[in-house]
């Protein structure tokens, strides 16, 4: 018998500019077997000892068991976490962890609580796998991804310059959709054996299951590698699951999306603005040190998780914007190419590590960026730059 767990993994699929017809294929399969149930006894939220619901044997993502646990008590989630041992450190004692103990802990809250937070909520089911996607309200407008794929593809298409899909991302039932213009804004200053063409793009990012409001915004797309920073969402970039009139409303933020238009002379001198600006690295060994540790926490300042930051720091000391491909091992990097890294170094260094983290750090990366080019996001000074939203 397997050991019990928690929750399943969703796994992140990721599709290409090439994939259009599968992507559309997943989603409306996604959709078609979608079951939607009212919750009117505790027992289809309490869990067995394999970890299954005790009504129905379902299993539930990490977003179904995240928001049960905060649905019933604040601070569950985390205690049910570690006393399951999710965050269990290598060398700790494994007795002092037990899934089981953990099952019973979210059961008693349930029990207890069932009543006052979690009676009338609605379970989103994927029909095929048994896996109960998340929890929503009474009032929630659930927005089928596939339905906005559909409105996104219509309204894109029906300007004067149509934007093509460039590639998506779908985790359970979050989904990032990409478009962008086929024709380049302009080429950036690069060196003769390098095409650094950027191009305007937009950018939907959607939950059916409460988790997040439905988000569009504009992206600046790097074409050599097909990475982007993105525009702040602002307040007619969001739009939340709930409300009179959302059909309208919907329809209204994929037109105020597709109506912006790219600004290629003021893009352009953000571009060289920053490859005419040194990051601050010298070749000192101690400098190299204080400025890498310098720029991570301009990077946590703006609400990046440390390890984050320090990701994106190691890649631009691994990569400059016109490499091919990162170094292995940063030993092998000489200080020399350090000193001349720039702020266009670190611009594209965020963009191409933003696509390995999960989708929100994803986007608060890219929109960091985005602050960087157009001069709202200062890493040389003292932290009196503008948020991004």
């Amino acid at each position: 018998m397997p050991d019990p767990t928690l929750y399943v993994d969703s796994p992140v699929q990721t599709f290409s500019a090439d994939d259009a017809a599968p992507f559309r294929e997943v989603l409306r399969a996604q959709d078609r077997f979608t079951v939607v149930t009212p919750v009117d006894r505790f027992e289809q939220l309490t869990l067995a000892p394999d970890g299954t619901t005790q009504r129905g044997g379902y299993r539930l993502s990490p977003v179904a068991f995240r928001q049960l646990c905060r649905a019933v008590s604040p601070g569950l989630y985390d205690a049910a976490s570690h006393v399951a041992g999710l965050r269990r450190t290598e060398g700790t004692d494994r007795d002092t962890f037990s899934v089981p103990d953990a099952i019973a802990m979210v059961n008693i809250a349930v029990r207890r609580r069932y009543r006052a937070c979690l009676d009338g909520l609605q379970i989103v089911r994927d029909g095929r796998t048994g896996v109960v996607e998340g929890l929503i309200g009474r009032g929630y407008r659930r927005l089928p991804n596939f339905e906005l794929f559909e409105r996104a593809v219509d309204t894109l298409r029906s300007y004067r310059h149509p934007a093509t899909f460039s590639g998506a991302n779908l985790q359970g039932r979050y989904a990032v959709l990409h478009f962008r213009y086929t024709d380049a804004m302009f080429a950036a200053p690069a060196p003769r054996d390098f095409s650094d063409q950027l191009c305007w793009g937009f950018y939907f990012c959607n939950s059916e299951i409460g988790d997040g409001s439905l988000r569009a915004t504009n992206t600046v797309v790097r074409l050599c590698d097909d990475t982007r920073s993105l525009a702040p969402f602002g307040s007619r970039g969001r739009l939340t699951h709930a409300g009179r009139d959302f059909a309208r409303r919907f329809e209204q933020l994929l037109n105020n999306v597709a109506d912006r238009r790219p600004d290629p002379e003021r893009t352009r001198a953000g571009v060289v603005r920053l490859i005419g600006q040194s990051l601050g690295f010298t070749e000192n060994e101690a400098e190299i040190e204080r400025r890498f540790n310098q720029l991570v926490d301009r990077l946590v300042g703006r609400k990046l998780n440390r390890s984050a930051a320090r990701r994106v720091v190691r890649r631009v000391m691994t990569q400059g914007s016109y490499d091919r491909s990162a170094v292995s091992d940063v030993r092998y990097v000489s200080r020399s190419d350090w000193a001349a890294r720039t702020l266009y170094d670190f611009y594209c260094a965020m963009i191409r590590t933003a696509v390995s983290f999960q989708i929100t750090v994803r986007e608060r990366v890219e929109q960091l960026a985005y602050a960087l080019l157009t001069g709202r996001f200062n890493v040389q000074g003292p932290s009196d730059d503008q948020d991004t939203e």
